[in-house]
């Protein structure tokens, strides 16, 4: 692709810039406002995609692009919190509260994350806990069922002996 006259979109820490021209862009990047992990859209891209998978339509490539959250606007990631009630939940599911909380947790985490505002390096972990915590609150709906349901045969069984 060409380079001249190519107008380029970016979000950083959740704000979105642009237009600006692509020897901007390439200062943003060798200045370090611009992370590997931003994204990054111009027109003929479909969608919005990570500075460090457009790399290939630069001649020459860009300057080095730093993959590390910069450290003041990025929250840290909950990622093994999520991940250890989701499991701790899944495996005590009668403590139905800790899968839940991993769920409501992880619907929190994970548009940030998607959005630059939190560290993505636990949204693996992120999702993985929200998948154990919804099938932990699974598990401990139809525990509470099926406890429901033997309570009610045997008081109905005991209720039908004569005393």
């Amino acid at each position: 692709m060409a380079e001249t006259g190519r107008q380029w979109y970016c979000v950083v820490d959740g704000q979105r810039y642009g237009p600006i021209s692509e020897l901007e862009f390439r200062d943003w990047v060798a200045q370090q406002r611009l992370r590997a992990s931003d994204t990054v859209w111009t027109e003929g891209m479909a969608a919005w995609q990570p500075l460090e998978s457009v790399v290939y339509m630069f001649r020459g490539g860009l300057p080095l692009m730093s993959k590390a959250p910069p450290t003041a606007h990025v929250e840290p990631h909950r990622g093994a919190l999520i991940l250890t009630l989701g499991i701790v939940g899944l495996f005590f599911s009668f403590f139905g509260v800790l899968p839940g909380i991993a769920w409501y947790l992880a619907n929190q985490d994970l548009p940030k994350m998607a959005a630059g505002l939190m560290d993505r390096s636990g949204e693996g972990m992120t999702t993985a806990g929200k998948v154990c915590g919804i099938i932990g609150v699974i598990f401990t709906i139809v525990g509470c069922c099926a406890a429901g349901f033997w309570f009610t045969a045997a008081f109905s069984f005991m209720g039908a002996a004569p005393f």
